[in-house]
C-alpha cells in the first residue's frame, strides 16, 4: 500500500517532501519509506509514501499523518487531499485521475477509527 498526498500545482513540492522526510525520520526511521512525486494533473501534484506490507501499518501511517503538528503543521492545516491506496488500484485511479471517485472508495473501505 501506498500513502498519497494531493496537492495544487502551485506548492513548492520539494518544501513538502522534506517535510514529509523530517516527520518519517521521527516516527518511521525504521520503515525504509520511499517518498516520489509526479504530476497528477494540470492543477494537482501528488506525492506517494510506500511501501506498507500490510493495510493496518498504511493506515497508522495515515493516522498519524493527520495528526501531526510538528513535522506537518502547514500541510495539514491546508485541507489536501490524503488517502490510502493499494498498489493495483493506484494504477487504475492514476491513469482514471477521479480523486473524489476513489475517497468515496476510501472512506467506504479503509475505517479510520
Amino acid at each position: 500500500h501506498s500513502c498519497v498526498l494531493i496537492f495544487p500545482q502551485t506548492e513548492d513540492v520539494n518544501k513538502i517532501k522534506i517535510a514529509i522526510s523530517d516527520f518519517n525520520g521521527k516516527f518511521y526511521s525504521l520503515a525504509k519509506l520511499s517518498i516520489s512525486d509526479v504530476l497528477l494533473d494540470n492543477k494537482s501534484q501528488m506525492i506517494s509514501i510506500k511501501y506498507f506490507e500490510e493495510i493496518p501499518a498504511a493506515m497508522d501511517y495515515y493516522k498519524t499523518f493527520k495528526s501531526d503538528t510538528e513535522f506537518l503543521k502547514d500541510i495539514n492545516s491546508k485541507g489536501y487531499t490524503l488517502f490510502v491506496i493499494s498498489y493495483e488500484n493506484f494504477a487504475v485511479f492514476y491513469n482514471q485521475k477521479k480523486v473524489d471517485d476513489y475517497l468515496s472508495f476510501f472512506t467506504k473501505n479503509y475505517p479510520v477509527n
